[in-house]
């Protein structure tokens, strides 16, 4: 019965700092990328927001846990009740044991679900909603205006059902002039007109009668492999380093630790210990 109140304490604690880190992330993130996701269809955003969100929660679960078992332990310490708890036969590394036992499904679950859902995944989602802003925004350019985004400038003379006509594109090294264009997602089709290509100290002029332009040359679609096991290795060592980390987090809680503020510091002390641990093994591998 105190195992199971117990973990229930630890795992109310532990969702309540991983949805407040995962929210504050969020936040500070969507400031740069509000603009894009605003501008697509509403299940579109709501959609990519949750799954966001979801994978922050699976990142920050192992650390809100470490923080919440040395707590919920460290207030038992402060207030005598681990004491109580000795005096009935049960030991500090049984108790933990035990409520890491309970915990055991709710670890499992978040351990498994980072193999469903991973920050290349989410590096994907985001770089196909800029693609889809890309796509909305330059079908929606106001006909004699000059109108710049990122690397590319386009102008459009007269707008049309189809699409536009006199159309300038410039982008990096290639410019384009092109008597009508249509707009298709994730590209334009120029049709008749005349393309101009620079590499180097060297320009090429050549005449077309159909050219497509497509903005996966400002952004990349295709999901890399070398990133995504990274982020897969990570994930992994995360799990497998919160239990030695542990160890030694209530190793130091029961040993030094007799003030909140001292538990605090010894906290923030642990969390960047053990993102260090982390940003090293995935600068080795």
């Amino acid at each position: 019965m105190l195992e199971r109140y117990l973990s229930w304490k630890v795992l109310r604690l532990s969702l309540i700092i991983a949805f407040i880190l995962s929210f504050a992330v969020l936040f500070i993130q969507l400031m740069k990328f509000t603009q894009v996701l605003s501008s697509l269809p509403f299940r579109e955003s709501a959609t990519f927001l949750g799954v966001w969100f979801f994978y922050l929660l699976i990142y920050f679960f192992p650390n809100a846990l470490l923080i919440s078992v040395a707590y919920n332990l460290f207030e038992l310490k402060e207030n005598k009740k681990l004491l109580v708890i000795e005096s009935f036969g049960i030991s500090k590394k049984k108790l933990v044991l035990r409520v890491l036992l309970l915990l055991l499904p709710i670890l499992l679950s978040t351990f498994v679900s980072g193999f469903w859902i991973t920050q290349e995944d989410i590096s994907f989602l985001r770089r196909y909603s800029l693609y889809k802003y890309y796509s909305m925004l330059i079908s929606s350019v106001p006909e004699k205006t000059f109108y710049k985004l990122e690397d590319m400038s386009i102008y459009m003379d007269k707008r049309t059902e189809e699409g536009a006509r006199g159309v300038f594109l410039n982008s990096r090294d290639l410019t384009v002039f092109s008597e009508k264009a249509s707009f298709r997602e994730g590209s334009i089709v120029f049709e008749k007109g005349s393309i101009l290509h620079r590499e180097g100290d060297k320009t090429f002029v050549a005449t077309f009668d159909k050219h497509t332009f497509n903005f996966q040359q400002f952004v990349n679609l295709k999901e890399s492999k070398k990133d995504k096991k990274e982020s897969l290795l990570v994930h992994t060592f995360k799990y497998l380093l919160l239990f030695p980390t542990m160890l030694l987090y209530l190793f130091l809680v029961f040993r030094f630790v007799s003030h909140h503020s001292t538990f605090y510091y010894l906290t923030a002390g642990i969390s960047v210990l053990y993102q260090f641990f982390l940003v090293v093994i995935k600068n080795v591998f």
